[in-house]
């Protein structure tokens, strides 16, 4: 192939090779159809059609989708897991989901911005496939997950714990709350 000289031929010679380019069907990888470069993922490098791509995206959204809800199933509260949290990993034991925020450690790169101590983060992802080391999530910041985890699993030590909470959650009178509470305790044992 002979290269022209002059400028104007040099720029009608590069247009005709991109017009080439451009019209000439290529083959995809996935559908093995014929299509124009326009038709495809990246034009530049054609190797995979959009309907193709999408289709292989949605797929994608799909399994990550049922690994995060079988990871939620199987996790069992109180146990320690790896959450990705805007982008990092991290270990935590407390019931986060999709969503939530938290409160994360300092890092590394407080120490270069400036921006020193705890900073929040929301948790994007409830797998990793990371394995490296990794930092505990301090708490979770949600009032309304706090409330719930407090309300959850109230602390029992003695008769007259379980007496105050009762009378509060129920609304019993104090010795009705008392009588109540011996019938558990004595089941208890």
């Amino acid at each position: 192939m002979v290269t022209p000289r002059c400028n104007r031929c040099s720029q009608a010679h590069y247009e005709a090779e991109e017009k080439r380019r451009r019209e000439t069907p290529v083959e995809c990888n996935e559908c093995q159809a014929q299509k124009v470069p326009a038709e495809m993922a990246n034009p530049y490098v054609p190797t995979i059609c959009k309907v193709c791509d999408a289709k292989k995206r949605e797929a994608d959204i799909a399994e990550k989708a049922a690994l995060e809800s079988a990871a939620e199933r199987a996790w069992i509260v109180g146990t320690m897991r790896r959450v990705v949290v805007s982008g990092y990993t991290y270990e935590t034991d407390l019931p986060v989901k999709r969503g939530t925020k938290v409160l994360l450690p300092e890092s590394w790169l407080g120490e270069v911005t400036g921006k020193r101590g705890p900073w929040e983060g929301t948790v994007t992802s409830l797998i990793s496939d990371y394995t490296g080391p990794w930092k505990r999530i301090i708490k979770i910041c949600d009032e309304a997950e706090t409330a719930a985890q407090k309300n959850a699993a109230p602390a029992v030590k003695d008769l007259e714990s379980i007496a105050t909470q009762v009378i509060e959650r129920y609304n019993l009178s104090e010795q009705e709350c008392r009588e109540l509470a011996l019938k558990l305790l004595a089941t208890a044992k």
